[in-house]
């Protein structure tokens, strides 16, 4: 279940109209160029209007299709504009390809990765301390982070492992506490050689799907797109590549 974190609340007004109620008093990292101004309505609205609906973050269905435009109402109230109405932009916009990365203007930058100490600004728990091509990427804690107490930790360093052997072989070393996206194949290595290893699994956002060309045969009938999903074993296709997970 979603849960709100910038936003205290939201609201479809009309059925083409969504307006978030941004919390108050939350600050940017105390890094240039923001300098830990607070966050406000404008800075949601330019990440909304300058690169979700331009493609910036990557272009999307949602993007392109359905949002229209966003506009400030207040410090701290967003309106966003539908071209038709769309329920599920609550949990389309926050998932993947970084659409739901709220970026401030003065921190834009289409490669991020070319002055991360500029551009990797935001309101996290972490503020970004170091990069190393292809090696880690290290944070430190924010102490302005809106959580009373939070973050536990002083630093957190992630470190880019390409090959999934070799992940689970840091996993065990040591090097790494975190295995994250693990897969059901490694977490059921990792519950047989290592029953004291601590695994959690828990809803996702994240989905496969079959996309049709609705345009081209046969898929134009709807026939015959009823006939494929009711054919469809969903539980084996479950119980097979994701282990009954």
């Amino acid at each position: 279940m979603l849960q709100p974190e910038i936003a205290e609340s939201w609201e479809f007004t009309s059925p083409t109209v969504l307006e978030f109620k941004l919390r108050k008093g939350i600050k940017w990292h105390n890094k240039a160029p923001l300098n830990g101004r607070e966050l406000t309505a404008d800075d949601v609205v330019y990440t909304l209007n300058e690169r979700f609906a331009k493609g910036l973050a990557g272009k999307t269905y949602v993007g392109q299709v359905f949002f229209d435009n966003a506009e400030a109402v207040d410090a701290n109230t967003v309106r966003l504009n539908f071209k038709q109405p769309f329920s599920g932009f609550i949990s389309a916009f926050p998932s993947g390809n970084r659409q739901g990365w709220i970026v401030a203007p003065e921190a834009s930058a289409e490669d991020d990765l070319a002055n991360p100490e500029a551009s990797w600004v935001g309101t996290g728990p972490f503020m970004f301390s170091e990069y190393q091509s292809g090696v880690k990427v290290s944070f430190e804690r924010n102490p302005d982070y809106f959580k009373d107490g939070l973050p536990y930790a002083d630093a957190v360093v992630a470190h880019i492992i390409p090959d999934a052997a070799t992940r689970l072989a840091a996993l065990r070393s040591g090097l790494i506490n975190v295995f994250p996206a693990a897969g059901p194949q490694a977490i059921q290595q990792i519950q047989k050689t290592n029953p004291d290893f601590y695994t959690k699994s828990c809803p996702s956002l994240f989905h496969l799907g079959i996309r049709l060309r609705l345009d081209k045969e046969p898929w134009n009938d709807v026939r015959v797109r009823r006939a494929v999903s009711m054919a469809l074993d969903r539980d084996a296709i479950v119980s097979a590549a994701l282990r009954g997970d």
